[in-house]
Order: structure tokens, then sequence, then C-alpha cells
């Protein structure tokens, strides 16, 4: 599995590049603002990634990605904010 992971961020690695300046810029935690490094989210990116290669749909995704930030950030996102940020992922980067 970690292998089928590597060669996947390989070739999507422009993706992981859009999607990661997209979640920076979202900055939902507030840790970009704060002078954390720009990788800070890199494992929510990567578990996005992972998503939309499976197809996931964007009422999924978006509730996928709040059980990312309260499981592993402790901090809640709204619905609302998590469906505006994959909004703005498409069209998919995946094509």
């Amino acid at each position: 599995m970690k292998n089928d992971k590597i060669v996947l961020l390989f070739k999507y690695r422009n993706d992981f590049k859009t999607i990661r300046q997209l979640m920076n810029w979202w900055d939902p935690v507030g840790l970009i603002n704060s002078g954390a490094p720009e990788d800070e989210y890199d494992d929510v990116t990567e578990q996005i990634l992972l998503e939309l290669n499976k197809g996931t749909n964007q009422k999924h995704l978006a509730v996928f990605i709040c059980s990312i930030f309260e499981n592993d950030f402790d901090f809640e996102i709204s619905a609302e904010d998590a469906n505006i940020f994959v909004a703005r992922l498409k069209p998919n980067p995946l094509g």
C-alpha cells in the first residue's frame, strides 16, 4: 500500500502541489498564518489526493475532510467551509 501511495504521489505531483496551495490558502486551522511551514497540511493533502483518485464525490469528500481535521487536529471544520474548499478543487485536478 505504501508503494502505491508513493507511485500515486509521483504520478500526480502537480495535482498535489495544486491541492497544497489551495489548502495553505484556506489554512483552516490558522497554522500557515501563524508561521508553520508550507508542508504543514501535507498529510491532509495526500489523503485528499488519494480520495480524489478513488473517485470520491464532492459531498463525501467534504465529510471526509471534516473528519480528518476533527480526528487529526482536534479542530472542527464546518460542512459549509469544507464544501466551499471542495468546490474550489473542481474541476477535479486528476482529470
